[in-house]
């Protein structure tokens, strides 16, 4: 159990941060973009005088586009994707270190930050944060039982 656990939280704390990293660089992506709608709205208008008449008809209006990235908070996604590489970052080293002295201790962290994971980081790193706490629950578990049976 302890083994299956390690191997479930290392590897789910991996892609997070691998997503969290993305979730980063598309909330910075996004927050430039609004600050800058005149430069996107050039680049836009550029793109699509180079393309053929039909795939022009079919871009997007660049005043829906502008609305709709008008109303999205991208500092929130950029903030829970650093929170959430960090907390990962924290959910792999402490499953994968292996302190015999305090047995319970590094996984109850790897449990509590992917618990605070799962609770911050939003509906698109959640999913990875719950199976990273499901991960760090089973090596925190076997941890206990092994304590419990030596005693």
């Amino acid at each position: 159990m302890k083994k299956a656990g390690k191997i479930i939280a290392a590897i789910f704390a991996s892609i997070n941060i691998v997503v969290a990293l993305i979730q980063v660089v598309v909330g910075l992506g996004g927050q430039f973009a609004q600050d800058n709608p005149e430069l996107i709205q050039e680049s836009m208008e550029q793109a699509t005088a180079n393309m053929p008449e039909e795939q022009a008809a079919v871009q997007p209006d660049i005043d829906a586009l502008e609305e709709q990235l008008g109303n999205l908070d991208f500092s929130k996604a950029t903030s829970q994707g650093i929170v959430g590489a960090i907390l990962s970052v924290i959910i792999l080293v402490t499953v994968l270190i292996n302190v015999s002295s305090m047995p319970f201790i590094t996984p109850a962290i790897a449990s509590v930050a992917a618990l605070g994971g799962a609770i911050y980081c939003g509906w698109f790193l959640m999913p990875f944060m719950v199976l990273a706490l499901i991960g760090s629950v089973l090596v925190l578990l076997a941890n206990l039982k092994a304590a419990k049976d030596t005693s």
